[in-house]
């Protein structure tokens, strides 16, 4: 049995997947936790299905009465036996939090042992003030909070303290308006000294105790990072700064930024392999050796061991790197290791760990292994001349792939001098770049397919032509999308090539449903314009007009980030939209979302809607190309609207949002939609295709075809 903790105001949500056989509805099981400082805590279980697999939930209230220090072990009950709840050691989140009660606050930290077990650790909280909304109008910051604890004292709140965090500067005061249990603050940052201290940390003083102004109450870790305050700018002395509200890390107090404004400095250009002159004798000479190369791989490679596993091979960029080309490509290595002799070789490895899981049965070859690079020495020959190759831009990645600026000549030849030491089998690459280099140079008996993730239309004038003139080499592309496949079928009609539509497979995710109640839209991607956040923000804008309870949550990474932050100041949206940064959890966020919005201007597939059905989620989606049409079914699983009409794209959010029924149906829907791409149904596919391509390579099969249309 398998558990995931999530936590909500003072409610955890414990929700179990197990394969052994519950009855419909579970009455018989109960959640116990139990101390041995109180008496046990249980609590009724409830069941639902996702998919073949039953989950049971339990929503525990700890506030009444609430649980007192130490630990807690978590438990199931039937009858008179028990089983101890166990988690994964990876690929869950646990989420702490703060509970607010009469004697707290108090913090619970869900923590897994070593042996998987589920405990709950429950510790004394600090007294604050809890920030519900910040904003800033010139230079009068005015903030709303509630103390936690509560405090119904007839003094009411007495003043806000700017407080300097380092040097001799006096404090400075400010008056708090009380409305019922709640403060409203008004900080005039003009009145804080400059020059003075970096950083001014603000506290609510009441009679002689001191509470820190902080934000604790939910499950965000890092809000310096998430929120985008506006900023006020002050010129005294000939001195200009910026005074900035901002979350201090760890213990997420409110602080004040002043920051200098000075001269920018234009930062050294990370150092990349320079495309240097090329004369016609050296690309004469590079020309004639890669030709013979190319032929030299025609030779006749002896064919595959009698009952030996098929062997199958994936080329990838980075697996240290969080993509979605290695993700989906990691997942189906790891389901086909299970009957096949499967290889992941990474071209590139900037960090010593993968950035997602790798099954032990799957061999990881790494060609420009970066970690280890600085680890080895740096005399002799072959370093030398290492260092001197890896400074040169790649001959066989052409400079239009927008990648390029990574490869280099020392990668080059360490590449084809491992598509020269392959085995017979299959070799699956996963850029258009990688599928001509591996169609000119594989050795006979390897059969090489192009897992083309980029759609067609995005290919440049220069791409298309290595297309049009090495892919009738490969034995099979596979595409994502309908669309696709019919622009492949047209562009290699009349070769031996096959074009099959595979789409992709939803990764294993944790078992969890989206329950729908949080006032939350989740978006996830990279930072960068083709995810279309700036459209996306343009819409939630006219969301929170109508809505303002309602909150945007951007989940990703990239070089966008501080161009979105600028964006959400400018907008006003400093409140309403968090930038959280990358996710190692999709489905754990996903499941705390009521809507997903996919807001690319293109896509290749838009697997992150696949990953958002899985969990239950409504979306609503550009219908760009391509991909959401051939996953959504508008009006039963989702929404689509043209693209880039950002009205169009805010009134169908506010129409999901003021219409919870809808939002449930196509939450339904949505998780019969996800079970066509489970790996098992991509999986299946695969193996017909691997099973048809290496027909030829069984001894007992042997015949003249060479991989692809190669004559």
């Amino acid at each position: 049995m398998t558990a995931l903790h999530q936590a909500t105001g003072g409610v955890v949500t414990v929700r179990c997947l197990t394969r052994a056989y519950i009855p419909s509805g579970a009455r018989d099981f109960v959640l116990v936790l139990a101390s041995e400082q109180q008496p046990d805590r249980v609590c009724p279980l409830t069941s639902y299905h996702i998919g073949a697999e039953l989950v049971i939930e339990a929503r525990l209230d700890l506030r009444e009465p609430p649980l007192c220090p130490g630990w807690w072990d978590v438990f199931i009950r039937q009858g008179g036996g028990t089983t101890r709840l166990l988690a994964p050691l990876h690929g869950h989140r646990l989420w702490p939090m703060l509970v607010d009660v009469a004697g707290g606050p108090y913090k619970i930290t869900p923590v897994v042992t070593r042996r998987g077990a589920v405990r709950l650790r429950v510790s004394r909280a600090q007294p604050h003030a809890e920030v519900d909304r910040v904003e800033l109008d010139g230079a009068i910051l005015t903030v709303d909070a509630h103390p936690v604890p509560e405090h119904t004292g007839a003094g009411g709140w007495a003043e806000l303290v700017a407080r300097p965090r380092d040097g001799d500067v006096a404090v400075v005061r400010f008056p708090v308006r009380r409305q019922g249990n709640r403060m409203r603050a008004r900080v005039d940052l003009a009145a804080l000294p400059v020059p003075g201290p970096d950083m001014w940390d603000l506290y609510v003083e009441l009679g002689q105790a001191r509470w820190r102004l902080a934000s604790r109450l939910d499950e965000i870790p890092d809000k310096k990072a998430a929120y985008s305050f506006p900023s006020y700018t002050a010129e005294r002395g000939g001195e200009v700064v910026t005074l900035q509200p901002c979350y201090a890390f760890g213990r997420n107090g409110l602080s004040i930024r002043v920051d200098r404004v000075d001269v920018p400095v234009v930062p050294e250009a990370v150092p990349r392999p320079q495309r240097g002159s090329r004369g016609p004798l050296a690309r004469a000479a590079v020309g004639t050796a890669l030709a013979g190369l190319e032929r030299a791989g025609r030779w006749r490679r002896p064919l595959a061991t009698a009952g030996a596993r098929p062997r199958v091979s994936f080329v990838v960029t980075d697996v240290s790197y969080g993509g979605g080309i290695a993700r989906t490509v990691i997942n189906l290595a790891n389901h086909l290791a299970l009957d096949h002799d499967v290889e992941i070789i990474s071209l590139l490895r900037y960090r010593d760990r993968p950035f997602f899981r790798i099954d032990p049965g799957v061999r990881l070859t790494c060609l420009v292994d970066r970690p280890a690079l600085c680890e080895s020495p740096q005399r002799g020959v072959v370093p030398w001349l290492r260092a001197r190759l890896l400074r040169r831009a790649s001959w066989l990645v052409p400079p239009q792939d927008p990648e390029a600026y990574a490869y280099s000549l020392w990668l080059d030849l360490k590449l084809l001098r491992r598509l020269h030491s392959l085995e017979p089998g299959m070799l699956v690459t996963s850029r258009l770049s990688f599928s001509v280099i591996a169609a000119r140079f594989a050795r006979a008996g390897v059969r090489t397919v192009g897992q083309e993730h980029m759609t067609f239309s995005r290919h440049g004038p220069a791409l298309r032509r290595q297309l049009h003139a090495h892919f009738r080499k490969l034995a099979a592309v596979t595409v994502l999308t309908s669309g696709d496949e019919a622009d492949y079928r047209e562009a290699l009609a009349g070769s031996a090539t096959q074009v099959v539509r595979i789409p992709n497979a939803v990764p294993e995710q944790p078992p969890v449903r989206a329950d729908l109640a949080g006032k939350r839209v989740i978006a996830m991607g990279r930072y960068t314009s083709q995810k279309g956040f700036d459209l996306l923000l343009d819409a939630f804008r006219q969301v929170v007009a109508v809505h303002p309870d309602w909150q945007l949550r951007l989940f990703g990474h990239g070089p966008g980030r501080a161009l979105l932050r600028q964006r959400i100041r400018e907008a006003g949206l400093h409140n309403h939209v968090l930038l959280m940064g990358r996710t190692d959890h999709p489905a754990d966020e996903m499941a705390q979302a009521a809507i997903f919005v996919l807001s690319s201007r293109y896509e290749g597939f838009g697997m992150v809607l696949i990953e958002a059905l899985a969990v239950g989620l409504p979306v609503v989606s550009f219908d760009c190309p391509r991909g959401p049409s051939d996953i959504i079914t508008p009006g039963v699983d989702g929404t689509l609207v043209p693209p880039q009409d950002v009205d169009a794209l805010a009134a169908a959010i506010i129409d999901l949002i003021e219409n919870p029924a809808k939002r449930r149906s196509y939450s339904d829907a949505a998780l019969h939609t996800a079970t066509g791409y489970d790996i098992e149904v991509v999986g299946k596919a695969w193996r017909q295709l691997i099973s048809e391509l290496l027909l030829d390579l069984d001894p007992a099969t042997r015949d003249s075809r060479d991989h692809g249309s190669r004559a």
